[in-house]
C-alpha cells in the first residue's frame, strides 16, 4: 500500500456549470497514482462538452482515464458501472457538482496505513452554494460507526470525503441498483458484513449545496429512505427506525407550518412505532 492505485469515479448529470471545476479538483490532487472515470448518465445540458474540453489534459495526468457518455440508467447503475470499470485498490465516488481539497487521498492515505482493517473512511466538509461561497464548515472526529448508528441515522458522513477499498465493495456486491438513495443504503449493507466505518479529524472537501440537492426533496427522500429500511424489517431497532424518518421527512417541515399538527402527527407516530 506504500503507492496504491486509487480509481475516482465521477458521474455526471445536468452538471454543466461545476464538472470541470469537480474533475480539476482531481486533477490537481497531491497524490499522483490516479486513475479518473467519468461517466456521463444521459446529461441534457452541455455537460459531455465540459468534459471533452480538457480530455488531452485528462489523458497526460492520469495514470489511467476513461470517459463514458450514454442514456440515462440512474445513479446506482452508473456507480456500479464505475466499480466495473476500476482497476485501483482504492475507490472514491465523487459526484460532478463537489470540489476535493488538493490533499485529500495524501491525507487519507495516512490513516489507512494506521487503519488496515478499515473499509471506508469519510471527513468534514466546507459547505458551498451555487456561487463557491463558503457557507459553513464542518467537522468530523475519529469516530467509528456500528449498524445501529447507521439505521437510526446517529451518524455525520459526508459522501463527498468517502474513500474505500474496492475489494470490500465487490465483496458486498457494489450498490443496490432499486434504491435511489445509494449511500445510506451502501453504509447497511457495510455493517451488515461487519466492515468498518470512521470518520476522520480532517476536512478534505467542498461539498456544494443548492436547489437541486437530492436532500432537499423531503417526500421523495422519506418514501425512498422507508424502502430500503423493508430490508431491515426483522431488526430489532426497525420501528424507531422507521420513526426517525418520518419525524425528519414528514413531521420536521410541518412544524413551521402548523405546530399543533406537527405536535399530534410526532405523538400519534411515536406511539405507533412503540407498539409495533
Amino acid at each position: 500500500m506504500n503507492c496504491p492505485l486509487v480509481t475516482f469515479v465521477v458521474p455526471c448529470y445536468n452538471h454543466e456549470d461545476f464538472v470541470e471545476k469537480t474533475l480539476m479538483s482531481v486533477f490537481n490532487q497531491s497524490y499522483k497514482n490516479i486513475e479518473l472515470i467519468v461517466i456521463d448518465d444521459g446529461s441534457t445540458d452541455s455537460s459531455v462538452e465540459k468534459i471533452k474540453q480538457n480530455i488531452v489534459l485528462y489523458k497526460k495526468r492520469f495514470s489511467r482515464f476513461e470517459f463514458i457518455a450514454r442514456e440515462n440508467r440512474g445513479l446506482c447503475k452508473t456507480l456500479n458501472e464505475g466499480i466495473n470499470w476500476a482497476k485501483g485498490d482504492l475507490i472514491c465516488f465523487l459526484a460532478s457538482d463537489d470540489i476535493i481539497f488538493e490533499n485529500k487521498i495524501e491525507v487519507q492515505l495516512k490513516y489507512i496505513e494506521k487503519y488496515p482493517d478499515v473499509t471506508s473512511f469519510y471527513s468534514g466538509i466546507k459547505l458551498i452554494n451555487a456561487s463557491d461561497e463558503v457557507i459553513s464548515t464542518h467537522e468530523t472526529p475519529l469516530q467509528f460507526y456500528n449498524f445501529d448508528d447507521i439505521i437510526l441515522h446517529n451518524f455525520v458522513l459526508y459522501a463527498p470525503t468517502a474513500i474505500h477499498k474496492l475489494s470490500d465493495l465487490k465483496e458486498i456486491g457494489g450498490f443496490d441498483n432499486s434504491v435511489k438513495i445509494e449511500d445510506w443504503d451502501l453504509w447497511l449493507k457495510l455493517k451488515s458484513h461487519n466492515k468498518k466505518i470512521v470518520t476522520i479529524p480532517e476536512i478534505l472537501a467542498f461539498y456544494r449545496s443548492h436547489n437541486e440537492n437530492m436532500s432537499k426533496k423531503n417526500d421523495f427522500m422519506c418514501k425512498e429512505l422507508l424502502f430500503i429500511l423493508e430490508k431491515y424489517k426483522t431488526n430489532k431497532n426497525f420501528s424507531k427506525a422507521k420513526f426517525n424518518i418520518i419525524k425528519q421527512y414528514k413531521l420536521k417541515p410541518l412544524k413551521h407550518i402548523n405546530p399543533f399538527k406537527y405536535y399530534l402527527y410526532k405523538t400519534i407516530f411515536y406511539f405507533q412505532s412503540k407498539i409495533k
